[in-house]
Protein backbone atom coordinates (compact mmCIF):
# COMPACT_ATOMS: atom_id res chain seq x y z
CA UNK A 1 0.00 0.00 0.00
CA UNK A 2 1.33 3.05 -0.93
CA UNK A 3 1.40 5.83 1.55
CA UNK A 4 -1.03 8.18 -1.11
CA UNK A 5 -4.07 5.37 -0.96
CA UNK A 6 -6.81 5.39 1.38
CA UNK A 7 -6.92 3.00 3.95
CA UNK A 8 -9.88 1.08 3.85
CA UNK A 9 -12.34 0.45 7.20
CA UNK A 10 -14.35 -2.14 7.27
CA UNK A 11 -17.61 -2.59 9.15
CA UNK A 12 -18.51 1.14 9.25
CA UNK A 13 -15.22 2.08 11.05
CA UNK A 14 -13.29 4.94 9.96
CA UNK A 15 -9.86 6.41 9.62
CA UNK A 16 -8.38 8.77 11.86
CA UNK A 17 -5.14 10.72 12.46
CA UNK A 18 -4.88 10.04 16.24
CA UNK A 19 -4.17 13.30 18.61
CA UNK A 20 -2.25 14.00 21.87
CA UNK A 21 -6.49 14.64 23.40
CA UNK A 22 -7.23 11.35 22.78
CA UNK A 23 -4.93 9.84 24.91
CA UNK A 24 -7.36 8.85 27.76
CA UNK A 25 -9.26 7.08 24.87
CA UNK A 26 -6.81 5.38 23.90
CA UNK A 27 -5.74 3.64 27.13
CA UNK A 28 -8.71 1.19 26.66
CA UNK A 29 -6.69 -0.42 23.46
CA UNK A 30 -3.75 -1.00 25.82
CA UNK A 31 -5.76 -2.25 28.70
CA UNK A 32 -7.23 -4.59 26.92
CA UNK A 33 -3.82 -6.31 25.43
CA UNK A 34 -2.75 -6.07 29.02
CA UNK A 35 -0.30 -3.58 28.47
CA UNK A 36 0.77 -0.93 30.95
CA UNK A 37 -0.01 2.41 28.85
CA UNK A 38 -1.31 5.08 30.90
CA UNK A 39 -2.46 8.36 29.16
CA UNK A 40 0.41 9.99 29.74
CA UNK A 41 2.56 7.68 27.99
CA UNK A 42 -0.20 7.51 24.79
CA UNK A 43 -0.02 11.64 25.11
CA UNK A 44 3.70 11.65 25.00
CA UNK A 45 4.13 9.31 22.27
CA UNK A 46 1.47 11.25 20.30
CA UNK A 47 3.18 14.64 21.33
CA UNK A 48 6.69 13.78 19.82
CA UNK A 49 4.98 11.46 16.59
CA UNK A 50 2.03 10.92 14.27
CA UNK A 51 -0.46 8.38 15.24
CA UNK A 52 -2.95 6.84 13.07
CA UNK A 53 -6.16 4.51 13.99
CA UNK A 54 -9.46 3.37 13.35
CA UNK A 55 -12.44 4.22 15.31
CA UNK A 56 -15.76 2.64 15.25
CA UNK A 57 -19.15 4.40 14.52
CA UNK A 58 -19.55 5.87 18.00
CA UNK A 59 -15.78 7.49 17.84
CA UNK A 60 -14.11 4.90 20.35
CA UNK A 61 -10.55 3.62 19.27
CA UNK A 62 -10.42 0.23 17.84
CA UNK A 63 -6.45 -0.17 16.08
CA UNK A 64 -3.88 2.42 16.51
CA UNK A 65 -0.07 2.35 15.28
CA UNK A 66 2.31 5.43 15.83
CA UNK A 67 6.17 6.38 15.06
CA UNK A 68 8.11 8.90 16.30
CA UNK A 69 11.54 9.60 16.16
CA UNK A 70 14.19 8.48 18.19
CA UNK A 71 17.59 9.73 16.47
CA UNK A 72 18.59 11.29 13.50
CA UNK A 73 17.44 8.70 11.02
CA UNK A 74 15.22 6.69 12.98
CA UNK A 75 11.95 6.20 14.00
CA UNK A 76 10.07 3.95 16.26
CA UNK A 77 6.71 2.37 15.39
CA UNK A 78 4.61 1.49 18.67
CA UNK A 79 1.63 0.64 20.03
CA UNK A 80 -0.04 -1.10 17.04
CA UNK A 81 -2.74 -2.66 18.44
CA UNK A 82 -6.34 -3.98 17.64
CA UNK A 83 -8.90 -4.30 19.81
CA UNK A 84 -9.83 -8.16 20.41
CA UNK A 85 -13.19 -7.63 19.40
CA UNK A 86 -11.81 -6.37 15.89
CA UNK A 87 -8.47 -8.33 15.12
CA UNK A 88 -8.30 -10.55 12.21
CA UNK A 89 -9.66 -7.61 9.80
CA UNK A 90 -6.27 -6.17 8.65
CA UNK A 91 -6.28 -3.16 10.96
CA UNK A 92 -2.95 -3.87 12.17
CA UNK A 93 -1.68 -4.59 8.62
CA UNK A 94 -3.07 -1.06 7.12
CA UNK A 95 -1.82 0.81 10.31
CA UNK A 96 1.60 -0.73 10.09
CA UNK A 97 1.86 -0.02 6.39
CA UNK A 98 1.08 3.58 6.58
CA UNK A 99 3.22 3.89 9.31
CA UNK A 100 6.17 2.31 7.44
CA UNK A 101 5.49 4.18 4.15
CA UNK A 102 5.55 7.42 6.26
CA UNK A 103 9.01 6.72 7.50
CA UNK A 104 10.43 5.44 4.89
CA UNK A 105 8.91 8.90 2.48
CA UNK A 106 11.01 10.71 5.34
CA UNK A 107 14.09 9.13 4.82
CA UNK A 108 14.17 7.09 7.21
CA UNK A 109 14.53 3.12 9.16
CA UNK A 110 11.97 1.99 10.68
CA UNK A 111 12.45 0.03 14.27
CA UNK A 112 10.73 -1.45 16.45
CA UNK A 113 9.56 -3.77 19.34
CA UNK A 114 7.23 -7.23 18.75
CA UNK A 115 5.28 -9.07 21.43
CA UNK A 116 4.36 -12.64 20.44
CA UNK A 117 1.29 -12.10 18.58
CA UNK A 118 2.52 -9.06 16.30
CA UNK A 119 6.00 -10.98 15.70
CA UNK A 120 4.11 -12.94 12.54
CA UNK A 121 3.18 -9.48 11.08
CA UNK A 122 6.22 -7.96 11.31
CA UNK A 123 8.26 -10.67 10.09
CA UNK A 124 5.28 -11.18 7.17
CA UNK A 125 6.41 -7.30 6.30
CA UNK A 126 10.16 -7.32 6.18
CA UNK A 127 11.38 -6.60 9.48
CA UNK A 128 14.02 -8.66 11.14
CA UNK A 129 15.08 -9.92 14.54
CA UNK A 130 18.26 -7.92 15.77
CA UNK A 131 17.36 -9.02 19.69
CA UNK A 132 14.75 -10.49 21.90
CA UNK A 133 13.47 -8.77 24.99
CA UNK A 134 11.68 -10.00 27.84
CA UNK A 135 9.03 -8.46 29.77
CA UNK A 136 8.59 -9.05 33.76
CA UNK A 137 5.60 -8.56 36.01
CA UNK A 138 5.73 -8.07 39.29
Amino acid sequence: MGSTEALRAPQGCRECVLAPGQAEALVALSANAGWNQVAADWRFMLEHGRGVGFVDAAGSPVASAIHWPVGERLDWISMVLTHTAWRRRGFGTSLLQRCIDAVRGAGRAAGLDATELGRPLYAAMGFRELYTLSRWRL
